[in-house]
């Protein structure tokens, strides 16, 4: 007995979607996905570019989001390129000038106005702090290959991490994961716990509640800057987006003390706190975006 059309047909388009999933290509949603070292899903058309600009499906990098082949690259200008992977018209890709400042296509970084190939080991560890594969960021942010030293106390790379870094009570890794897991904070080159009063602010500033005290944690009503913290983590008429920055006690440099605020002493005396670590804004303190985002050339993206 002989399949009915409609059987048949069914089975062609199985096959075709089969085909496709194979090819990388996802159903309703981002194409070519995968995920960053932490886990966050990124690389589909839409989501988050992955580690050293990395996008599915010859995609571009465009200021920290991934555009697919063929779509408009935003801002900066052209197209994602069908022939040049990762090229944005005629810039974006290794050995092609900069796009407004940043580069498009994996495994490059934007030196001179010139996109350069980064990330491989003996590379320049691309921006964020990232190496492909298993390379790790070294000592004067060179990539070095997996069972070869990162340098001075940050152990051996292993299969894409120092092993000598980025855990409790270890020194902090370079780049963006310089402590690996959530609730661990980088404070004066060390890993440790973050977030809850009496420890570390956690990246961007970030505090389970109350204000972030020059990098540490203090609880509501609890002494801040020059006053007190508030319930809009003010620490008295300081430190919130908006506000003028807190100063510094000993010499330390002056600070904001609300969730991902940064003190932009680019204007007036003092500084004042305005928001950073999203796409598009200046990055945190100590080059913290939010959603594994890279810090390239101090903006988020």
């Amino acid at each position: 007995m002989k399949p009915s059309r409609a059987l048949r047909t069914l089975a062609v388009v199985g096959a075709l979607i089969a085909g496709l999933v194979g090819f990388g290509v996802g159903l309703g949603g981002a194409c070519g996905g995968s995920t960053t070292k932490s886990g966050v899903p990124c690389g589909g058309s839409g989501q988050i570019c992955c580690d050293n600009n990395v996008c599915g499906l010859a995609g571009c990098c465009v200021r920290g989001s991934c555009v697919a082949t063929g779509s408009a690259c935003g801002n900066i200008g052209g197209t994602c390129s069908a022939s040049t992977s990762g090229a944005c018209g005629s810039c974006g890709a290794a050995g092609e000038p900069c796009c407004n400042g940043t580069c498009t296509a994996s495994n490059v970084m934007c030196q001179g106005g010139t996109c350069m190939d980064c990330g491989g080991a003996g590379q320049p560890c691309c921006p964020g702090g990232t190496c492909a594969g298993d390379a790790c960021c070294g000592t004067g942010r060179v990539c070095v290959a997996s069972g070869v030293s990162c340098g001075g106390a940050l152990g051996t790379c292993t299969s894409g991490q120092c092993n000598g870094c980025g855990n409790a009570g270890q020194p902090c890794c370079l780049g963006r994961y310089a402590c690996l897991g959530a609730g661990l904070g980088c404070k004066s080159d060390t890993c440790a716990t973050c977030g809850a009063t009496g420890e570390p602010c956690c990246g961007g500033d970030t505090c389970a509640s109350g204000c972030c005290n020059a990098g540490t944690c203090v609880g509501s009503g609890a002494a801040c800057g020059s006053g007190t913290c508030g319930a809009n983590r003010s620490c008295g008429g300081c430190g919130a987006p908006g506000e003028g920055c807190c100063a510094g006690t000993g010499g330390g440099a002056p600070f904001c003390s609300a969730p991902d605020t940064t003190c932009d002493t680019s204007g007036t005396a003092g500084g004042t706190c305005a928001s950073c670590g999203a796409v598009g804004q200046v990055c945190c303190d100590r080059n913290f975006c939010e959603g594994d985002v890279a810090c390239r050339n101090g903006v988020c993206g």
